[in-house]
């Protein structure tokens, strides 16, 4: 810097050239400062070719707009020698980032000189030991945008004490990066190893006033271009071009090449008029550094250290949001688990009316849906031990003996120690055998029959009624048990069927296997048994032959995946993604649930995968199946849980509550035609 001193100026403005001429040459004819040259083992080792670049913290002294790249907390700490004669320099920097604000860091510099002689204007020396220190603090941010660009900005604090005088100067750095190919949404091609980097330096001029006269640090523009192409595993080559112009300077070229394997890196750069290398070594989260230079005065030598600590900026974003997610399902499990209470509370109650209006059939009808829902409620077991008492009651009656016999056993089946239903078993067993004429044998037969029915083992009841009726011909209660058990064998056919054809796509083959193995037990003539045991087979055959595959190519097996391949998304794609994502996590937690499934289902066609948006659907459709199942709209509960299995295929709960909604359908049937 230019200075008017008293005395021994001179002197001091030859000092003054010397700390110039480390980040300038002599074409500045010393006007630019000595922070002129940026900061960082690195980017020095790159020719101080920076501008695009941002890997590490320095950046902040060279582009503060790259600083909303970083992605861990950072500290940096280096030492010069500069060019001898007593220079020195010192640098430090920590950056701080944040997925929601972006990246603050704040930079210190020094740079000394001592033994500088004092003479008078007769040239006698009057001290030997005067020293220049300059600091600068800069407090810079940064802020990214969808990954795309970056926009940042350096506020500097500049301090010069000299010989007893002290000045201070407040400048401000302003800056962009730009990731062209994201902004272009061309994911592909050559144009996505390239960045860019524009930097205004000292758009706010720091001036030092020493004496008389405050002297500006010019502005200058820098425009940098990056280029970075991995090259095989953890290898790397990394190109770098920053054109640099000063006002009233030509414009000056910076350039440097970096190759890194693993832990090592190289590097050598052109700084203007000289050489530069370097050398990194990076073990773990620790990065050590050195540079070196070949200034015309003298070799300078620096020597640095990085440090990186905690997650990233994306692993730290990510946790965010699989917390709120999991606030969110927290929240709509809580909102479904009490309306789930308030509705089976509701229909217990309605089962209790319905049993005091005598009305079995609905109130054995809601119970069985309350049961699907809430399989251990003790009072849904006591009522409906009560319901099937009251119906067989009603039944013995009416003299239908068998039926009031099986829903004796119903009963007895929810309270095996029921006493009014062990009598009035007893009761219907000898009017029942009485009225046959039945011998012993045959009595003992008959109830094992019945037994057989209530358990549903329905082919062994089948077969000892016709074994009765060989004896018996006019046995007119095993007949008619035996037209009964044919129509709830019609009636659970179709149900078999359609679990076996969703095991199948679900790849749960051994369950689609005894699903259809009961079919042909019940009737082995079906039309559609040999049917959906070819699709079972290609099923077989082709996840086999995926494993042999995955085998051959040496991918575990359990790394295999049906799912279709994955899309590749871009910049505008992941940017709308997360817009319909926030919008939908927004409706759930306002309870708008209608509109947040319409904006998880957006995306959920684009992305599949995309963050917890198939984990929303499954369970807000399990949800929804599960409210009108309650309502005993089976055929709409049955229309949601499919929805559910077209997000997953072989999710263990909408194929349960399948099963469980077609054994209500089918149990009320059986009620409605005892």
């Amino acid at each position: 810097m230019k200075y008017r001193l008293r005395h021994w100026r001179p002197l001091l403005i030859c000092a003054l050239c010397l700390c110039s001429a480390v980040g300038s040459a002599e074409e500045d004819a010393g006007l630019r400062s000595v922070f002129a040259e940026g900061a960082g083992c690195r980017a020095l080792g790159l020719g101080d070719a920076g501008a695009a670049l941002p890997d590490d913290g320095s950046v902040l002294f060279r582009n503060p707009g790259a600083l909303g790249l970083l992605p861990r907390l950072e500290v940096q700490a280096g030492h010069s020698n500069l060019i001898g004669l007593g220079f020195g320099e010192q640098y430090f920097s920590i950056t701080v980032p944040s997925w929601r604000w972006g990246v603050v860091a704040l930079g210190y510099r020094h740079f000394g000189v001592g033994g500088i002689e004092e003479r008078n204007e007769f040239n006698h020396l009057v001290a030997d030991d005067l020293s220049d220190s300059e600091m600068q603090i800069s407090l810079a941010y940064g802020k990214a945008f969808s990954g795309a660009w970056s926009l940042g900005g350096a506020l500097k604090l500049r301090r010069q004490e000299l010989a007893g005088l002290v000045g201070n100067g407040i400048g401000l750095d302003l800056g962009v990066f730009l990731k062209p190919a994201r902004i272009l949404g061309r994911e592909e091609g050559l144009l996505r190893f390239f960045n860019l980097g524009i930097a205004l330096r000292n758009a706010v001029e720091p001036a030092i006033k020493l004496d008389q006269v405050a002297v500006p640090d010019p502005g200058s523009l820098r425009i940098g271009l990056a280029c970075v192409v991995p090259i095989g595993r953890g290898q790397r080559i990394t190109g770098v071009v920053d054109l640099e112009r000063v006002a009233e300077m030509s414009a000056r070229l910076q350039a440097g090449l970096e190759y890194r394997i693993q832990m090592l890196s190289l590097r050598a750069g052109y700084l203007r008029d000289h050489m530069t290398a370097g050398v990194g070594l990076t073990w773990n989260d620790m990065t050590c550094d050195y540079t070196w230079e070949d200034n015309e005065l003298e070799q300078v030598h620096r020597f640095g250290v990085n440090l990186h600590f905690g997650q990233t900026v994306s692993e730290r974003r990510q946790a965010v949001l699989d917390a709120e997610d999991a606030a969110l399902h927290r929240q709509l499990e809580e909102t479904f688990n009490r309306r789930q209470r308030e509705r089976i509370e509701r229909l217990i109650a309605e089962s209790e009316e319905a049993i005091d209006r005598r009305d079995f059939e609905l109130a054995l009808s809601t119970l069985s849906t309350v049961n699907a829902l809430d399989p251990d409620n003790e009072k849904v077991t006591g009522l409906s031990a009560l319901a099937h008492l009251a119906r067989a009651e009603l039944q013995e009656g009416q003299g239908k003996l068998a039926s009031a016999e099986i829903e004796y056993r119903r009963s007895l089946t929810y309270a095996p120690g029921y006493q009014r239903a062990l009598a009035g078993l007893a009761r219907c067993q000898a009017e029942s055998d009485r009225l046959a004429v039945r011998s012993e044998e045959l009595r003992l037969r008959f109830s094992a029959a019945m037994d057989a029915f209530t358990e549903d083992r329905l082919i062994a009841a089948s077969t000892i009624f016709a074994e009765i009726l060989q004896t018996r011909p006019d046995d007119a209660e095993a007949a008619a048990m035996l037209v009964r058990i044919r129509q709830v064998i019609d009636q659970r056919i179709p149900v078999l069927l359609e679990r076996a054809q969703d095991s199948i796509r679900a790849e749960s083959f051994d369950r689609a296997e005894g699903h259809l193995d009961q079919v042909n037990a019940y009737d082995p003539a079906h039309p559609e048994l040999e049917r959906l045991r070819n699709s079972l087979a290609e099923a077989r055959l082709a996840a086999t032959q995926r494993r042999a595959d995955a085998t051959a190519t040496s991918i575990p097996v359990e790394q295999v995946s049906p799912a279709p391949a994955k899309r590749e998304l871009s910049t505008v794609d992941r940017r709308e993604l997360a817009d319909l994502y926030s919008r939908g996590q927004n409706a759930a937690t306002a309870g708008r649930m209608d509109e947040a499934l319409h904006y998880w289902e957006l995306v959920w066609a684009k992305a599949p995968d995309y963050q917890q948006v198939a984990g929303y659907l499954l369970d807000e459709y399990l949800m929804r199946g599960m409210e009108v199942f309650a309502e005993g709209r089976l055929e709409d509960a049955v229309e949601l849980w499919q929805q559910a299995l077209r997000i997953d295929v072989a999710d263990e709960r909408a194929l349960g509550y399948l099963a469980r909604a077609n054994e209500q359908l089918a149990h009320t049937r059986e009620i409605l035609n005892d």
